[in-house]
């Protein structure tokens, strides 16, 4: 009797493990990683998505410049009514004030329906901004400038999103003027952002020069970059590569500042260069999506 109740035991103790070997196996698989869902509005213009925050970046322009790529009228009033997928965007952030990066007017108006919504960038946007007819004193309080010294950083948290903002020169443009060549873009204020949530980083660098020695400014190893969006021309640039691969170290990059004329060559490009570097991505239209999952 004894050995036959012993026998017994030993297999409910035998179940009792199993099952609770295959409930705890079944609970690491259910376990999910950050996720990161990025949609393409156009240029340089992308909405994050983390677990838990929403931000726009560069996002709300409305221009008919055939450079570059805008939003559709119809995904532009999405944006600034806030209808979904845009509802309970916590952040809205603009690099500079160039009409390919940031409408003042759709900002205004955008804020104004948006009341939780908060807006940072440099004091050259925000002058725009208050230039608007939209404009009211309602939504000063959801408006932050922030406008480092150039090469300096200054962070911040918005709406529960740790910012870190960089002060980044704009890229060169050259012209001539009265015989001599000048830098249009000398005095753009030029804003990188590296964006914290939920576990995830993120760099947006704005239209910030390949130029190592200003990057080298800024201790991106620390921040551990997941995801960087980056001019295209970093990547077909020896010192641009050489930013990206050895001062960010993104474990993912996503090319912007594409025009449609561009558009073919740089897939083309990336294509050809998959072997080497796997993890580039290269959006064409506006609304295209993807998603990251991120350790």
């Amino acid at each position: 009797m004894i050995r036959k109740y012993l026998v017994h035991l030993s297999i409910v103790i035998i179940l009792i493990l199993l099952y609770s070997f295959e409930s705890q196996s079944s609970g690491l698989q259910n376990i999910k990683e950050p996720t990161l869902t990025v949609t393409y509005i156009g240029n340089e213009g992308i909405m994050l998505k983390f677990p838990s925050k929403k931000v726009l970046i560069d996002a709300l322009t409305s221009h008919d410049s055939p450079y570059y790529v805008a939003p559709s009228a119809e995904t532009l009033e999405q944006m600034i009514s806030g209808s979904p997928p845009f509802d309970d965007v916590d952040l809205i952030l603009v690099t500079h004030h160039h009409i390919d990066h940031f409408s003042p007017a759709s900002v205004a108006e955008c804020l104004s329906r948006n009341p939780e919504t908060i807006f940072l960038s440099t004091r050259q946007a925000i002058d725009l901004l208050k230039d608007q007819e939209a404009f009211s004193p309602k939504i000063e309080p959801q408006i932050k400038e922030v406008t480092p010294e150039v090469y300096k950083s200054f962070e911040g948290k918005y709406n529960g999103l740790d910012v870190k903002v960089l002060r980044l020169r704009h890229s060169v443009y050259l012209e001539e003027k009265d015989g001599k060549k000048v830098n249009r873009h000398e005095n753009v204020q030029n804003l990188g952002f590296i964006v914290k949530s939920d576990g995830i980083t993120i760099f947006h660098s704005g239209d910030a020069r390949a130029d190592l020695e200003e990057f080298k400014k800024f201790d991106f190893l620390k921040d551990s970059i997941d995801v960087a969006f980056m001019p295209f021309g970093f990547f077909f640039d020896s010192v641009g590569v050489k930013i990206i691969k050895e001062w960010i170290k993104p474990k993912h990059l996503v090319l912007i500042h594409i025009g449609p004329q561009y558009t073919d060559r740089i897939l083309q490009a990336v294509e050809a260069r998959k072997e080497m570097y796997p993890n580039v991505t290269a959006f064409t239209e506006s609304m295209q999506t993807k998603r990251y999952y991120l350790k």
